[in-house]
């Protein structure tokens, strides 16, 4: 059978494609499967069959499978390839000079055969869009940045090519007067002309500046945006460059085309080179007429009406009117050649020196002016505006381009609108990866509890993350770190892991550079235009890897959670995110740092493309933005504490305000320190000894006198710490130093620098008064809170850079700091600070105060008054509503925080311990025995209104510790839930031991102690909910009386009425009161007593939806709860009334105590279980409540405030 078409012989070239023409060979010619081998081993050369002979020893080719030798045959010439270099190589092809958009597709196609990606048409449209060599075809190309890859190119042909006819087919235009303004021209009317055509003959004699080619002009050539290698000057190349050459040029943008019948360049073409003077001169028509904008000026003395060119390089006359003007001036001959606009030349035909000239106010002398001949106008040009202050002009904002500036904000909303949509993105990319080190053991810590005003707010947040796939409960994890939920401004919370005390010791940070302030500030210099874009919930779109997720698992009372994107707290986050980000749109010339984009440019038009290019890689990326927080072309930028606009920095006033407010010293300690502050910094202080002798001299006197000199003084040196030069810019190489200080009524930090000769510099001040409630925090939280005060004031500053922290508060190097984790029993302010600083890394260190320069800060605030506080003068305890299960304080005389604060007063050792939380503490070799159960829990003991607290736990004075006893004995609940309740309340020392031994001593405890379990018990099921399953019991007589107990089975609220009969009806009454506070239950469990079993009962239960449950007779154990419950009600009943009350105090007294009791079953209070909160109980009084103030002090406020609308009526006579 002949072969249908014929194949030629494999030579080596290109295996995968010989393989497919030797396929369809195949099939087109019917070849069966048995001659597949040696069909293919006739079509291969000498060379390539010796070549497969090596690759199938020992076996021969002949014997191989066809299968075989094509999958030998193509890991020899198609071996694997190293896709990381063909990406590199593809994503550097740009577009050449002469190459049509067609050519660069099909360039761009062969190149990403090898570069396996995996949306082929996504990386060729954005190398179309960043790799197009003419700036029309991009710029439209940019602004349809949303259409397919089709599309594109369809555009980028079109504009292509009516770029190219547009350039071809130009028919030449008059000869004119032509003018080049902004890169267009006009002519003498001013009407706008496209482009000047040029005479093909002429056009072929033109050199262009730029390239030195022939056959275009600078405008058109497509190197006149390159810079040059030999004077770095943008808009020619190294060998046309006229710095190299002995000739001297000059721009005068005036341009004339002369016949070649009366032109002067032949006369030219005879001068040597280098004696000659080269312009690119305009060229007036012949009319002679001046152009519509003229100057006046004098020349010496004269009035002369110019015709100003701005392009222009000098000035020139004509000769008439030289004669006619200056006849007594001497024409001096030049070596001067003009070039005019189509590259002809000519010659002027000289030039007049010594010239005087005058504009308003402004006179200058020695100017020259060129006599060029008759029938053109006389022309000032650069020169002379530049000598007499006219150039270049000052041009102030349009109104259009504000107009300008909303249209291509709203374009931005409208192509990109998925970007600035709500909720979350996700990062396409790589997933983060943590690298830890090798062979750490794995730590799991315990949950933390979550304040009961927040856990409503924290299990949203834990649903909106779960709903968001952010974490994903887990039933077992190695690792376990425990949240603490941060309240954000909006109300909601943040949950913030501690890793400082699981991961972040042992994870390898990401030191990925974040850019230098001096980088960003060189690269903003020159600017006109800015743009900033901010990430929503930036880490919260970084996924991590299986690996990572693992490592960074959650610990909350809703469960076990692993982090599936980047969590908040976690020492390498910000290098990670940097790296990330960075890299993804890396190739820009924009400033990335951490979450925050910034976009920059100097003409609205550059700024927009680069944003363009910016927003389709984010958008690319899956990334979305915070569009209330993006700004866009605006004029300037506030980035890093700097204020940046096109042509200054300056520091932002903010920074030091606190100290140029400070008011002047009233006595000399003030004086001493404020002038020691001063010095501190006298390197950044022109002449300071000379400003400052007045005070000086103040110091010398015995008394202390404040003289206007002084105060002009202090006025001087407060202005000159107001300049900028007074405060050093903040270098990120460089130390950073962070010292912070508080004192009775504020708290201040000082933001420094330490270069490298150990120099410390200061960036910025700060300074804040304390609010009344703040300033009775204790020392040790003031000191505390004036690091998160510095923290959170110079927070663009420190994150993601490691600082040094600087106190004078010994005890907050250990809480705060990065060794040690958050105290248990810690203040909670104390806790939430903590967890707020670990994000940050930081080193703490101690400094002594007199070394500290905040503490002046501190000391001296600025001050501020409120008319309307100052009519309370009780107001005085007012306090913050920032502390949680406060109460309002009680009119009872007995166990409240007000005897607690008076007792605290009179006891030595815990009146010791009060003045130790607000001064400091002592060595511990300086006390005694006694207050060794306090030294230890000195870091987590704070004071509130002169009371002390362990946490959360009111510490009770020793002179009252037996009627708290007494109180807490009173229901004769038992140890363990003695311990459990006072532990809920209060401390003291061998708290537990004395509670043991009371009950182990109570008689009454003792009589009435239950007998041991005489058989297992049937345990009921579970119930889903509150109220579900009821049991129910009758309890009597007992002191003549009979109860009704009644146990909900999910939550252990009990209930007991006092019934004077146990009739059908009687109960049906109780049962309706308590059903219209609960509700139905869905089952009652009973025994069979006449009560439960009688029709009446059932018909009840039948009409409200209650199934009965009845226990079988005689065996009551199966009612176990309702039995339980019974013996546990009258045997604390009894022990009640046996100590002295009756039996109604004595069983309302058990329900509240049961009632507020945890639980051992269900591990929480009935009443929590209940009612979703715990009940106000006797032992809440115990604590100090700056609620309650709070609100009394608001409505005294309300009352005083409306006090204008009340009437007052007077009794003028009576009508009767």
């Amino acid at each position: 059978m002949n072969s249908i078409t014929t194949l030629e012989v494999f030579t080596g070239e290109n295996w995968n494609a010989y393989q497919q023409q030797f396929e369809c060979f195949i099939v087109l010619n019917d070849i069966p499967e048995e001659k597949k081998v040696p069909l293919l081993i006739t079509k291969l050369s000498t060379n390539v069959y010796d070549l497969l002979t090596t690759l199938c020893t020992p076996i021969s080719p002949v014997t191989e499978t066809y299968n075989n030798i094509c999958e030998k045959l193509r890991k020899y010439y198609h071996p694997l390839k190293n896709y990381a270099l063909y990406q590199a190589e593809f994503r550097s092809r740009c577009q050449k000079p002469n190459e049509t958009i067609d050519q660069y597709i099909m360039e761009l196609k062969r190149l990403c055969k090898y570069c396996n990606f995996k949306n082929l048409n996504e990386e060729i449209k954005e190398r179309l869009l960043n790799g197009t060599y003419c700036d029309s075809v991009k710029f439209e190309l940019l602004k349809q940045a949303d259409q397919p890859l089709e599309s594109l190119i369809n555009i980028g042909k079109t504009v292509e090519t009516a770029y190219k006819l547009a350039f071809n087919n130009e028919k030449e235009q008059e000869k004119s007067q032509m003018f080049k303004i902004q890169g267009k021209y006009f002519n003498r009317n001013h009407s706008v002309i496209a482009r000047q055509n040029v005479n093909p003959a002429i056009q072929q004699s033109i050199t262009c500046f730029c390239c030195g080619k022939n056959g275009h002009i600078k405008a058109h050539c497509t190197l006149r945006e390159k810079f040059c290698s030999e004077c770095g000057v943008k808009g020619h190349i190294f060998k046309v460059c006229r710095k190299n050459k002995k000739t001297k040029v000059k721009n005068l943008n005036v341009v004339q085309k002369f016949n070649s019948e009366n032109s002067d360049v032949n006369s030219d073409k005879n001068l040597p080179i280098k004696d000659i003077e080269n312009f690119d001169i305009f060229c007036f028509s012949n009319t002679g007429k001046v152009p519509s904008t003229t100057l006046k000026i004098f020349v010496n003395g004269k009035v002369l009406e110019f015709g100003v060119d701005t392009g222009a390089d000098v000035s020139t006359i004509t000769l008439l009117d030289k004669n006619k003007l200056f006849p007594e001036l001497e024409i001096k001959k030049c070596n001067v050649l003009f070039t005019n606009f189509d590259q002809s030349t000519s010659t002027p035909l000289g030039i007049i020196e010594n010239l005087s000239i005058s504009y308003g106010s402004i006179k200058v002398n020695n100017q020259k002016l060129f006599v060029v001949k008759d029938g053109l106008p006389k022309v000032i040009g650069k020169d002379w505006l530049s000598s007499l202050q006219l150039w270049p002009p000052k041009f102030e904002q349009r109104v259009c381009e504000k107009a300008s500036k909303n249209k291509l904000i709203q374009n931005i909303f409208e192509k990109f609108s998925n970007l600035f949509e709500p909720g979350m993105g996700v990062f396409r990319g790589e997933p983060i990866h943590f690298l830890i080190e090798p062979g750490v053991k794995p730590v799991f810590m315990a949950v933390r509890t979550v304040p009961f005003a927040l856990k409503d707010k924290v299990k949203e947040e834990i649903n909106r993350l779960i709903k968001n796939k952010r974490i994903e409960p887990v039933e077992y994890s190695e690792w376990g770190t425990p949240v603490v939920p941060v309240l954000k401004p909006d109300g909601t919370v943040r949950l913030c892991g501690d890793y400082r005390i699981t991961i972040n010791k042992h994870l390898k940070i990401d030191h990925y550079p974040l850019p230098t302030i001096d980088n960003i500030l060189m690269k903003l210099q020159g600017k006109n235009y800015f743009c900033e874009l901010d990430l929503q919930e930036a880490y919260l779109q970084a996924p991590l890897d299986k690996e990572s997720q693992k490592l960074v698992t959650i610990v909350t009372e809703e469960g076990i959670f692993n982090c599936l994107f980047l969590p908040y707290g976690v020492s390498t986050g910000p290098g990670s995110f940097q790296r990330l980000l960075t890299q993804k749109l890396n190739g820009l010339d924009i400033i990335v740092y951490i979450d925050n984009i910034y976009v920059y440019g100097k003409t609205l038009k550059d700024t927009y493309e680069i944003i363009i290019l910016v927003l389709q890689r984010l958008k690319d990326s899956g990334l979305k933005l915070k569009k209330n927080k993006c700004k866009f072309f605006e004029n300037k930028l506030d980035v890093f504490g700097f204020e940046v606009n096109n042509n200054s920095v300056k520091i932002i006033k903010s920074k030091i305000e606190p100290l140029l407010s400070l008011p002047r010293p009233s006595n000399i300690e003030m004086l001493k320190s404020f002038l020691g502050k001063v010095n501190y910094y006298n390197r950044f202080l022109q002449n300071m000894a000379i400003i400052l002798k007045p005070m000086y001299d103040c110091l010398k006197k015995d008394r202390f006198e404040w003289t206007e000199e002084c105060d002009k003084s202090f006025k001087e040196i407060k202005n000159s710490l107001a300049n900028t030069s007074s405060l050093s810019h903040f270098d990120q190489n460089s130390t950073i130093i962070l010292t912070c200080d508080s004192a009775d009524c504020g708290v201040a930090a000082v933001l420094s620098i330490k270069n490298s000769n150990n120099i410390i510099k200061p960036v910025a001040f700060a300074s804040k008064k304390l609010n009344d409630s703040q300033m009775k925090y204790p020392i040790l939280e003031k000191e505390a809170y004036a690091i998160i005060f510095g923290v959170n004031k110079f927070y663009e500053y420190l994150f993601g850079k490691k600082f040094i922290l600087q106190t004078d508060n010994e005890a907050l190097t250990k809480i705060l700091g990065t060794k040690y984790g958050i105290p248990k029993m810690a203040a909670r302010r104390l806790q939430y600070w903590s967890i707020f600083l670990s994000g940050f890394n930081y080193e703490i260190q101690h400094i002594k105060s007199k070394n500290n320069p905040a503490d002046y800060l501190s000391r001296v605030v600025t001050t501020f008054q409120d008319d309307n506080l100052n009519n309370l003068e009780f107001l005085e305890n007012n306090y913050e509503c920032n502390t949680i299960n406060y109460i309002h304080k009680s009119n009872l005389n007995t166990l409240n925080w007000q005897t607690i604060q008076s007792e605290t007063k009179k006891g030595k050792i815990i009146c010791d311990i009060l003045r130790y939380c607000r001064d400091g503490w002592p060595a511990k070799n300086d006390l005694g025995e006694e207050y060794e159960p306090y030294f230890v829990r000195k870091n987590e003991i704070s004071m509130e209104k002169e009371c002390l607290l362990w946490g959360y736990r009111v510490i009770i004075p020793k002179n009252i510790r037996d009627n708290v006893m007494c109180e807490l004995n009173a229901s004769h609940l038992g140890t363990t839930r003695m311990k459990e309740i006072a532990r809920s309340y209060f401390w003291w020392p061998d708290m537990d031991k004395e509670i043991e031994i009371i009950t182990k001593n109570c008689i009454i405890c003792l009589q009435n102690h239950k007998n041991p379990e005489k058989t297992k018990l049937t345990v009921w099921p579970q119930p889903p909910t509150v109220w579900h399953r009821i049991h129910a019991d009758f309890l009597g007589p007992l002191y003549s009386k009979m109860f009704l107990v009644i146990i909900d089975a999910y939550s252990k609220w009990p209930e007991a009425y006092i019934m004077n009969k146990i009739t059908a009806q009687k109960t049906i009454e109780v049962f309706k009161s308590i059903f219209v506070r609960y509700g139905y239950p869905l089952h009652l469990v009973t025994d069979n007593g006449p009560t439960w079993t009688s029709e009446e009962f059932k018909n009840f239960c039948k009409i409200v939806g209650v199934n009965q449950t009845f226990t079988p007779t005689y065996y009551p154990p199966k009612n176990g709860l309702a039995e339980r419950s019974v013996e546990s009600f009258k045997s604390h009943v009894v022990k009640i009334v046996e100590s002295g009350h009756t039996v109604e105090y004595a069983c309302n007294l058990f329900l509240f105590d049961y009632r507020n009791t945890v639980h051992k079953t269900t591990g929480q209070s009935p009443a929590k279980l209940m009612f979703g909160r715990e009940l106000r109980c006797r032992f809440s009084l115990l604590r100090p409540n700056p609620v309650g103030d709070k609100i009394d002090t608001e409505q005294v406020k309300l009352i005083i405030n409306s006090k204008n609308n009340f009437k007052t009526f007077t009794l003028v006579k009576r009508s009767w």
